[in-house]
């Protein structure tokens, strides 16, 4: 084997080795904060940077390799056949060539591709300083007398001691910082309207990176990446260290004492102006990037982590344990993830189910409910019952119901409660609504002017009004002209007024296009869709809770039961919350994804799904 492969192949098995090292001390010290993730991910990059002085002394391993057979002598031939194929050599041997000739080794053409690669990736973070330094000359110092005493504030209870360049521009969507040796903090234009709050958050989380020094060891990386650019684990591992460096800038903000909530949905706000600019290719450390916000979310509202700053336990525990690299012998265990169960069929399961005997006297309506609910538990092989939901517990609940039945399916004894009670019955994939029989109102049809741009920001119709709140009963439809300049509603007249105010404040310049910015083809759950729908809590079960408390249930609920304890971002504005609401549940075996539109149901709000958080906001016609 030719010496340069070789050293190839040892760099590449040695760097694998030790990013899987570092990948497996994380793994196990999951209570690690994420400043001390960062001395780990430090420790084994360092260590990635001194591995080819290794083969300086390192002896050569030797491989030994298959040897072929030794050919047997040719046989000896007559004088007159050799000197015949002599000739016809000669007449067919190609005439010498005349000038340069190159010619090279694999291993030799290996390197070759190799030192590309680096040069390459290289030239590409050197073409980003370049862009810094346009970012620089079309910025601004700050001359905000409040903006200035925030930052000199907050770099102090820092720990920051070196001069920062503090900028401003109109170029930027997001805070941004650079600069390992002269440290540049860059706020949008935008910063000088924000709050107190929001102002100190984002300055607090760019001088956590400056504190921590992670533009230099941002660059250090970059270069390390670069070298071994061909083992997709060091790409990787890269990007993990990047995404606890904002993991630990977000806990120094959080320890801080600044609200959980708002600072999570400051981060949303900011990541859809990262989005809507195209996106931040620069070599910086932006605020947020969308590629690690559901992540940092998680982390965010996780009330439980580790948010403990810098410490030595981290990088001496990754430099012990890369030291041991070449004996590290990986071992994985995979598992299959179970197969997804098919839907639910609640109504043939009501059918299957008799109950013996059902004697109800002058009963109420939960009293009736939890008779039928105790009997699907105890009459179910499986022992699970049936989720059954009262929707609008306070519609005619001083109502009465006797009934006296022998051998009868619950799904007839359901019919007859809600006969009884002035209601009707729902089945859907994972519960059994029970709800007013409210008669269906009458639709009417109205035409909306739309400014100019409106049908691009609305996109599609009934899907943009349903986002904002409205609702659609049998037969309502909404759609745009094919000239995009009206859009046409076929609605009750309580739900064309909220059309109404929609239209008006897209008229006015306010932002009310959808909730979302990245919508997924219709009929296609997003991933975080997929994700609460694939998280079965096995009993949900309130009793008059606050509809805060019924939040943070489904949260700490989807965060134990997620393989990977990442859970679910669920947010809210405490204003959006009903102040005296209170919910009733039990369900077994149900979906995050039901559960949450159960919730939001019955508290009145509505449900938008964010491609990193599920949001509960109060509806349009609040």
């Amino acid at each position: 084997m030719h010496l340069t492969l070789f050293h190839v192949l040892d760099l590449l098995a040695k760097s694998t080795s030790i990013i899987l090292l570092a990948f497996a001390t994380l793994s196990v010290w999951r209570s690690a904060s994420a400043a001390q993730r960062c001395a780990v991910w430090l420790a084994a990059f360092l260590v990635l940077l001194l591995l080819p002085l290794t083969l300086l002394w390192q002896p050569y391993w030797s491989i030994a390799l298959q040897q072929l057979e030794k050919a047997a002598p040719p046989p000896v031939l007559p004088s007159e056949v050799l000197q015949s194929a002599a000739d016809t050599f000669t007449l067919a041997a190609p005439p010498a060539p005349s000038g340069f000739q190159l010619s090279f080794s694999a291993g030799q053409w290996l390197a070759f591709i190799w030192l590309a690669g680096c040069v390459i990736l290289v030239a590409y973070r050197a073409i980003g300083s370049l862009q810094l330094r346009r970012l620089m000359s079309q910025s601004q110092p700050v001359d905000d007398i409040r903006m200035l005493s925030a930052a000199a504030r907050i770099a102090a209870e820092s720990g920051v001691r070196r001069a920062i360049a503090l900028r401003i521009s109109s170029h930027v969507t997001v805070p941004l910082t650079w600069g390992s040796l002269q440290p540049v903090l860059l706020l949008p234009a935008s910063a000088s309207q924000w709050d107190d709050d929001s102002l100190e958050a984002a300055l607090r989380h760019e001088m956590g990176h400056i504190r921590h020094g992670d533009a230099l060891t941002r660059l250090i990386a970059t270069f390390i990446t670069a070298f071994y650019w061909p083992n997709v684990l060091v790409w990787l591992a890269g990007k993990s260290w990047r995404a606890v460096q904002e993991q630990a800038a977000d806990d120094l903000v959080i320890s801080s004492g600044a609200a959980a909530e708002n600072y999570a949905l400051q981060l949303l706000e900011a990541a859809r102006g990262v989005q809507a600019a195209g996106g931040l290719r620069a070599p910086v450390m932006a605020m947020v990037q969308p590629s690690t916000l559901e992540t940092r979310l998680s982390a965010i509202m996780d009330g439980s982590r580790n948010r403990s700053s810098y410490s030595l336990r981290g990088a001496v525990t990754g430099l012990v344990l890369a030291s041991g690299v070449l004996a590290l012998c990986a071992a994985a265990q995979l598992s299959a993830a179970p197969e997804a169960s098919a839907e639910n069929p609640l109504k043939t399961k009501a059918n299957k189910l008799i109950i013996p005997s059902m004697k109800l006297k002058g009963a109420s309506l939960e009293q009736a409910v939890a008779f039928v609910r105790q009997q699907a538990t105890e009459l179910d092989t499986e022992h699970k019952g049936l989720n059954i939901v009262i929707e609008d517990p306070d519609h005619e609940k001083d109502v009465e119901i006797t009934l006296d039945f022998i051998t009868i399916p619950i799904s007839e004894a359901m019919h007859y409660i809600a006969e009884l009670s002035n209601r009707k019955v729902r089945y859907e994939p994972f519960a059994i609504f029970i709800g007013p029989a409210n008669t269906p109102a009458k639709l009417v049809t109205r035409s909306f002017k739309l400014p100019d741009g409106g049908a691009a920001k609305i996109g599609n119709a009934k899907t943009w009004l349903s986002q904002q709140g409205v609702s659609f009963p049998d037969g309502a439809a909404a759609t745009l002209t094919p000239d995009g300049t009206q859009l046409i509603v076929r609605n009750t007249e309580a739900e064309q007024q909220n059309a109404t105010v929609l239209v008006e404040a897209l008229s006015a310049g306010k932002a009310v296009a959808p909730a979302s910015p990245v919508t997924a083809p219709a009929g296609k759950p997003s991933p975080l869709e997929a994700k609460a729908a694939a998280i079965i809590i096995p009993q949900v079960h309130f009793q008059n809770a606050t509809g805060a408390e019924a939040v943070e249930f489904l949260r700490l609920r989807s965060r134990e039961l997620d393989p990977d304890k990442k859970g679910l971002n669920i947010l809210f504005r405490a204003e959006d919350m009903p102040a005296n609401a209170s919910i009733s549940l039990d369900l077994r075996d149900v979906p995050v994804s039901e559960a949450l539109r159960y919730t939001a149901d019955l508290l009145g709000l509505s449900l938008t799904v964010e491609p990193y958080a599920f949001i509960l906001k109060a509806r349009a016609n609040k």
